[in-house]
């Protein structure tokens, strides 16, 4: 279990993990996290990789679920912008059990800089609160944000998750879960309209799987209520790579070459499967530990460039699949394949309201490939290829 805290005795940023912080007062833990906060702030500051590209406003401590006997807050930064921006909910490690959205502030402003909405949310812990809770709260959240997206100029067809450790667990879920999985737990009925569904993610020091816990093993029964061997179910269902399946967002993960708290065959095993799925994913195995992969910004920044990239054939591959399936139902309600590009823009003009495929977002045109800026090779007049182009 990792507990982290910043040492400022030596230039630049340390971590070290303390295994048994319990044992701390809870002054004492208090006094610890007010000080990374600070500290964070501070460095925030001078860090030039920081340099704004966007201002940004911050909207503090924002309650986005409250019920009878908890209450979740979250930090926005909204880049000052005449469009929409796209959004990252942005996800605390610690372990399940510890933690807060004030250890995310550096990586959230880095990205509001650059232009996305970020909602850097608390969740619910265990012990007190276990699985699934935490997950329940990661989709309430991108319902609440799509639901109040007119208020923070935010594009609620872009939400994407950024997590690290434990939070990266919990993005890498929001990424892979449907709504028909079991595990929306949505509780507010003003929100069942908005889908909890992501368009991407970026995960980093993640857990993807628990083969490498014993089956006997206690490690996670605080979280997950019993040693694998006993609710061997609940450890599958909490693993986001028994969810991974060909529809799923495109995904980035970042790992550390020494992490040893979650190690680097349990990334490596969900990139396989999801290059098994076809699914739009990197994963990149960087130099440091858990820690130290999660302090050095730089990755964040790599990492974004990539996911960019990643998000650019996802929507070429999306506007693909959304003019093939309407080339097919033109052919359905015509008899006839559409001859020009006039009479299927027509055709999905009539048909958007009840045409079963969504179309993409965030393109100029659906005609037009946001990979090549050139018009798809569409076959007027003839049958669509059973293999269409990726």
């Amino acid at each position: 279990m990792l507990y982290a805290m910043f040492n400022h005795n030596k230039p630049g940023w340390t971590f070290f993990a303390i295994k048994k912080m319990k044992q701390l007062t809870p002054i004492i833990a208090i006094a610890l996290l007010f000080s990374a906060n600070l500290l964070a702030q501070e460095t925030a500051q001078k860090d030039p990789q920081t340099e704004s590209r966007f201002k940004h406003n911050k909207h503090a401590s924002v309650v986005f679920q409250k019920q009878s006997d908890y209450e979740l807050k979250c930090d926005l930064y909204v880049p000052e912008s005449e469009s929409r921006r796209p959004v990252f909910i942005v996800i605390h490690g610690g372990a399940w059990t510890t933690g807060t959205k004030l250890a995310m502030l550096r990586h959230a402003r880095i990205l509001a800089n650059r232009g996305y909405v970020v909602m850097s949310i608390n969740y619910r812990l265990a012990p007190g609160h276990k699985w699934p809770a935490q997950i329940h709260d990661c989709k309430h959240a991108v319902r609440w944000i799509r639901k109040n997206a007119d208020k923070y100029n935010a594009d609620p067809n872009e939400v994407y998750a950024f997590g690290y450790s434990a939070g990266a667990h919990l993005a890498l879920l929001l990424a892979t879960t449907k709504p028909d999985d079991g595990l929306e737990g949505e509780a507010d009925p003003t929100l069942k309209e908005y889908s909890s569904q992501i368009d991407g993610c970026i995960a980093g020091g993640s857990p993807c799987e628990f083969s490498w816990i014993d089956n006997d093993a206690t490690t996670l029964a605080y979280w997950l209520g019993n040693p694998k061997s006993k609710i061997p179910e609940i450890y599958k269902a909490a693993s986001p790579i028994s969810w991974v399946t060909k529809d799923d967002p495109a995904i980035v993960l970042v790992h550390g070459t020494v992490d040893s708290l979650v190690p680097v065959s349990s990334p490596q095993a969900f990139y396989e499967k999801c290059q098994q799925e076809n699914v739009l994913s990197e994963l990149s195995i960087v130099t440091g530990g858990h820690a130290a992969t999660f302090t050095r910004t730089t990755n964040l920044l790599n990492a974004l460039k990539s996911f960019k990239s990643l998000l650019a054939t996802q929507q070429s591959r999306r506007q693909r699949e959304f003019l093939r399936s309407g080339y097919v139902a033109f052919k359905d309600a015509k008899k006839t394949y559409p001859a020009t590009q006039k009479e299927l823009a027509t055709f999905l003009s009539e048909a958007k309201t009840t045409f079963s495929h969504p179309q993409p977002h965030s393109v100029p045109s659906p005609f037009i490939d946001p990979l090549t800026d050139k018009p798809f090779d569409i076959p007027w007049g003839q049958q669509w290829p059973k293999q269409a182009k990726q």
